[in-house]
């Protein structure tokens, strides 16, 4: 599994969903790489990459945060349905500490696919 904005988009061409993690490093750990500094909106990057090269896989967002530099989780939702609505589906919250985000993103899966 690729980790990092600069590795992200491997075979995507191949696929009919993404799951996407809004926070990556900024490179992917090695023996050789710490993974560089975090970066909190990393996925955004991911997906104006994919609307540049017109990649139209549709897309989820899994996210164990509520905010991400200053932006609520709704805020940031909102402006992806806007800019990405050809392949944005949602987001869901992911949590250790109770199932329901597996519902959740059960029911955004039916609904995108």
């Amino acid at each position: 599994r690729d980790r990092s904005p600069s590795r992200g988009l491997g075979d995507v061409y191949k696929r009919q969903l993404m799951l996407l993690d809004m926070s990556m490093q900024t490179y992917d750990i090695s023996e050789d790489e710490m993974g560089g500094e975090p970066e909190p909106l990393a996925g955004t990057k991911i997906l104006s990459q994919m609307y540049l090269r017109e990649i139209t896989v549709k897309v989820i967002v899994v996210t164990m945060y509520e905010n991400f530099v200053g932006t609520k989780i709704k805020q940031l939702d909102e402006n992806l349905r806007n800019e990405y609505a050809d392949i944005y589906c949602g987001y869901v919250f992911f949590s250790h500490s109770n199932n329901e985000w597996q519902s959740n993103l059960k029911k955004i899966i039916k609904e995108s696919i």
